[in-house]
């Protein structure tokens, strides 16, 4: 991690599989499984308000160091589930890791704040397409996301490649594959016409007045009293 901060989390030991995991979910217990290789997974569990507060921090880019029955691991967040509608997290996985084994994992890009983008200043956009990239590293060499510098954005059709990004020490591509995808690239604001703007007033015009014609199943004021 970039500024040597260590993320840690106790685990317990889960005997409770299949539908009894609800209740460990109904009490504020989250469940999850730890995978390593060569090594049956593992069934542990964590309040979910603890897991929640390292996972945002680590996301799944960075190491987290978990304890189970005393004895330290090293790990990541691998996968997490979350319920549809609410979107709470429900499940978790963790892959355990080694601190002198390098790792891949997705980290987000972001442009530098501190950098003026020339196209910017002359009312072009700087349109963001992909907002993740893989790399490679030692557990606490990956970075928690990439910073790009575009100040050689100017024009429209300007773009920045995943090959053009300066790697922070430690960090490489595990391949050749992204090397050529798009990560910025500059664009004419998409301007209005007078006619765009006339279609989309006759438009709202044609919908309003079909609105107000009763049909055979009453209005819509009507149908809400019933």
């Amino acid at each position: 991690m970039s500024d040597g901060k260590k993320l840690t989390i106790e685990l317990n030991t889960r005997t409770e599989v299949g539908k009894k995991v609800q209740s460990l979910r109904d009490q504020g217990i989250l469940p999850g499984v730890i995978n390593e290789h060569g090594q049956d997974s593992a069934n542990v569990s964590v309040a979910h308000n603890v897991f929640e507060g390292v996972y945002k921090e680590a996301g799944r880019t960075q190491p987290v160091e978990f304890y189970i029955d005393g004895k330290k691991h090293l790990g990541m967040v691998k996968e997490i589930e979350r319920e549809p509608v609410k979107g709470k997290i429900i499940h978790f996985t963790l892959q355990a890791i080694k601190a002198n084994e390098k790792v891949s994992a997705e980290v987000p890009v972001h442009l530098s704040e501190e950098v003026e983008i020339p196209a910017k200043k002359i009312g072009l956009d700087v349109i963001a397409v992909t907002h993740s990239f893989e790399i490679e590293a030692l557990p606490h060499d990956l970075p928690e996301s990439i910073i790009v510098d575009a100040s050689n954005l100017k024009e429209v059709g300007d773009r920045i490649l995943v090959s053009d990004i300066k790697l922070p020490a430690g960090v490489e591509l595990p391949g050749e594959d992204d090397l050529e995808k798009v990560l910025f690239i500059v664009e004419a604001p998409r301007v209005t016409s007078e006619e765009d703007l006339a279609n989309d007033v006759s438009e709202e015009g044609e919908e309003g007045s079909a609105a107000d014609v009763p049909s055979d199943k009453g209005t819509a004021e009507e149908k809400s009293d019933e």
